[in-house]
């Protein structure tokens, strides 16, 4: 990985406090701190999660019975997956796979299947500059063997996010580095084997980073920051019947930290730019296509939630500096329809 992409992939973790699941609107969401989590919805109650010292959470969605949470724990040698889980009021830990040899496990990504876990996928390895792509199945309440996506590379391959597909494969992608610069992969699981890794696009000599996958009619979205040569931008891609759609580009200077929500209308994309400063919410389609954006004017790089208030448009909310969220900087920004 670049020295501008490591910074960039730095920068986008410690604008992470807020973490928003993708499913359900996105009415799930958590608040973490160096050492507490804050499981809430919008519009209800907030509960206190206790977690072990040096936890990361990573992801976070609702299930049919409660909540699965994501993410890793330090250890005296690196670091191990954590699973917490929400079921019928309880909260506790689940078993988690382990790649065999592997010092550094983390960065998990939730696959959700009928409202339930079906599977996980992270990265591991030994180095950050040596991580492997690695999935695993969860099923009848045990944990199939970890299965390689991706052995280790020229370099780092970190970001991964997964979904699960209308015909119950498995697509994953993230960001490798291919010795030159960084670029966007992806593979698919079918029959319980993966294809080999391949990039979204042609290859480019400017880095592309964190991927982000939503559920669309007939396949995903994907959507990443791409450098241009003086500034980042957005790009997306459609996946169906087995391939890529062309990339479209769009955004601001410095548009970056993208993030997904899942609706019933189709699904939202929240990222941020430098030029100007703001937030820009795209409203789109079942098939993946842009109908509205709204655009909330505001400098701050930690991630706000993102609700929607029929009356109001986008409504984006952020924390006070005590971690709870400040009514008074909340920002509503009216939607604007696309051509």
């Amino acid at each position: 990985m670049t020295l501008l992409g490591l910074a960039v992939l730095a920068a986008s973790t410690s604008a992470a406090g807020v973490l928003q699941a993708i499913r359900e609107g996105g009415e799930l969401y958590a608040v973490q701190g160096r050492d507490s989590l804050r499981v809430g919805r919008l519009g209800g109650t907030e509960e206190e999660v206790e977690v072990p010292a040096g936890t990361s959470i990573h992801d976070l969605e609702p299930t049919r019975t409660g909540w699965l949470a994501a993410g890793h724990l330090a250890t005296a040698d690196g670091t191990e997956l954590l699973l917490l889980e929400k079921t019928e009021g309880t909260i506790s830990s689940i078993p988690v796979p382990r790649v065999v040899g592997a010092k550094l496990s983390g960065q998990p990504i939730l696959l959700i299947q009928d409202d339930a876990m079906a599977g996980l996928v992270w990265a591991a390895g030994n180095e950050l500059r040596g991580l492997e792509i690695w999935a695993a199945e969860w099923l009848h309440g045990k944990w199939g063997e970890p299965e390689l996506v991706s052995p280790k590379g020229p370099g780092s391959q970190v970001a991964p996010r997964a979904l699960v597909l209308e015909d119950g494969s498995w697509l994953a992608a993230w960001a490798a580095y291919d010795g030159e610069d960084d670029e966007i992969v992806w593979s698919r699981r079918t029959q319980g084997e993966w294809t080999e890794p391949a990039r979204v696009t042609g290859d480019n000599a400017v880095p592309d980073i964190t991927p982000r996958l939503l559920a669309i009619d007939g396949g995903a979205l994907l959507a990443w920051s791409w450098y241009d040569g003086n500034d980042y931008r957005m790009k997306t891609s459609r996946f169906g019947a087995g391939k890529w759609t062309e990339p479209e580009t769009f955004g601001e200077k410095g548009s970056l930290y993208p993030s997904v929500i899942q609706t019933d209308e189709g699904g939202l994309l929240l990222y941020k730019t430098v030029e100007p400063a703001s937030w820009t919410v795209l409203a789109l389609y079942r098939q993946g296509v842009a109908s509205r954006r709204a655009v909330g004017a505001d400098d701050s790089e930690d991630r706000p939630l993102l609700a929607i208030d029929e009356a109001q448009g986008a409504l984006l909310r952020w924390q006070a500096g005590d971690g709870r969220f400040d009514l008074a900087r909340d920002r509503a920004a009216a939607w604007q329809e696309l051509p």
